[in-house]
């Protein structure tokens, strides 16, 4: 007998299931939510709702969907994203019509959890230059903290990078937080049983079973090679002779050029008219726009910059580069102010 599956197939319209997943010998698929008209980057030609990693089922059949991690819209950095409720039998999401399946507000890197008593629905988000975490508990669309936020000063946040959650019979929830590498347990008001209730590297998702076990998945110590690559967002402040004049560091790269500006700024440096500003990462409007009020002529970026950046610095006369990198960049806006020397290698 055919056990029937349900595929979420959610980056593209409806196409015959078999093309789009590897199904074991006696299983069937079907699409169950799909979309089209969310991706606004022409060249992708993509179709199909915004990826959605985490999903949860409640008692009555209903699917809710939450969508996490750091994407980039119109070319600026997204954190924000919606929760989704699709009714029994499934949906097709447009941007006409992805308001009815709005659920709750909008929440930082939300990740649906799971749901408990068949009825509230656990979330867990995250900030990620703050690095504080948070348990919230959906009911009839309201959002109620349950557990982390920001602490009182001094205290330390109970959760870095909230992620996986799951409740076992007793009503007591266990949270993975993937920055401090540890499981925490709490009891069904949020209250902490145990911060420490297990060490393990870099936890992502919980699972609980009808004995009481917890289960963990975790990355352990794998990382993608963009991660890999990744060191601590810095800003630099140059003379136009190349010479660094101060370097500041900080867990958000817009951190670090608030900080290197307000070093210009306690050192009666400012404004920059004859600097150079270099950011790791991606160049972004409020960055070119910092720059700005610093009287900066040119920022240089190691990556792209965004759309709204290069619109900004043709606007106010600024030099924008990006992918600085080796000997090579792309000059996106005013390159009057860039001088060319070839090589004497390459004049000969």
């Amino acid at each position: 007998m055919t056990a029937p599956i349900l595929a979420l197939l959610l980056l593209l319209a409806p196409l015959p299931a078999a093309a789009e997943i590897v199904l074991p010998t006696g299983f069937s698929a079907q699409v169950y939510v799909t979309g089209e008209g969310f991706d606004s980057d022409s060249t992708r030609a993509a179709r199909g709702i915004p990826s959605t990693p985490t999903m949860a089922f409640d008692a009555t059949g209903a699917l809710y969907l939450a969508r996490s991690g750091r994407r980039y819209a119109g070319g600026e950095q997204v954190d924000l994203w919606p929760l989704y409720r699709i009714p029994p039998g499934g949906a097709r999401v447009t941007p006409e019509t992805e308001r009815r399946f709005l659920h709750g507000p909008p929440l930082i890197n939300p990740q649906v959890a799971g749901t408990r008593r068949g009825k509230d629905l656990l979330v867990t988000t995250f900030d990620r230059e703050r690095k504080i975490g948070a348990l919230y508990r959906l009911a009839d669309g309201r959002a109620e903290l349950l557990a982390g936020g920001t602490p009182p000063r001094g205290t330390p946040a109970l959760f870095q990078q909230a992620e996986g959650a799951a409740v076992d019979a007793g009503g007591n929830v266990y949270v993975a937080d993937r920055a401090q590498n540890v499981v925490v347990r709490l009891d069904g008001d949020g209250q902490i049983l145990d911060r420490r209730y297990l060490a393990v590297t870099r936890p992502r998702l919980l699972a609980t079973d009808d004995r009481g076990q917890v289960w963990v998945a975790s990355d352990g110590t794998v990382d993608s090679p963009a991660w890999r690559a990744v060191s601590t967002p810095a800003a630099a402040i140059f003379n136009l002779q190349g010479n660094l004049l101060a370097l500041r560091e900080d867990a958000g790269r817009h951190n670090a050029v608030d900080k290197v500006l307000g070093w210009g700024f306690l050192e009666n440096k400012l404004p920059f008219d004859s600097h150079i500003l270099l950011v790791s990462g991606r160049a972004s409007f409020e960055i070119v726009q910092k720059a700005l009020a610093a009287r900066i002529p040119i920022i240089a970026a190691v990556s792209a910059p965004s759309s709204l950046a290069v619109e900004f610095a043709q606007e106010s006369i600024q030099t924008l580069i990006g992918f600085l990198r080796d000997r090579r960049m792309n000059i996106y806006a005013n390159a009057q102010r860039v001088a060319f020397h070839a090589a004497a290698e390459a004049r000969r």
